[in-house]
């Protein structure tokens, strides 16, 4: 399934989704505060050419919170550039660094093998 990005308009907190095309104009609550967000088509379009500096959140590469410590320890060991929320959410710097980091783990994602 693709991968879309959305910002809040609230409190500007970006995040993706990995859903089916058939929703992909459907919403999506913000990861902060909750509020629904749209699809949001400008991030998507930078983040793919490399330009988009901000973290990037995704649940798919996540881990479970009790196995962060050791997530982290595994990617620092191996250079891959790759952090984690306490709550085991991964974050990425940027498509590009997401693209390297999922390869790096052997993470089948369609839309960062393009």
């Amino acid at each position: 399934m693709p991968t879309y990005c959305y910002l809040c308009p609230k409190c500007g907190h970006r995040q993706e989704a990995i859903k089916p095309m058939s929703e992909s104009d459907k919403t999506v609550r913000c990861g902060k505060c909750r509020r629904e967000t749209n699809r949001d088509h400008a991030i998507e379009h930078t983040s793919a050419m490399g330009e988009w500096t901000d973290e990037l959140e995704s649940n798919a590469a996540g881990v479970m919170p009790n196995q962060v410590a050791e997530a982290r320890a595994f990617a620092k060991a191996r250079g891959i550039e790759i952090g984690y929320k306490n709550d085991g959410t991964a974050l990425f710097k940027s498509h590009n660094s997401r693209k390297r980091a999922l390869r790096a783990l052997g993470l089948m994602d369609k839309s960062a093998w393009s």
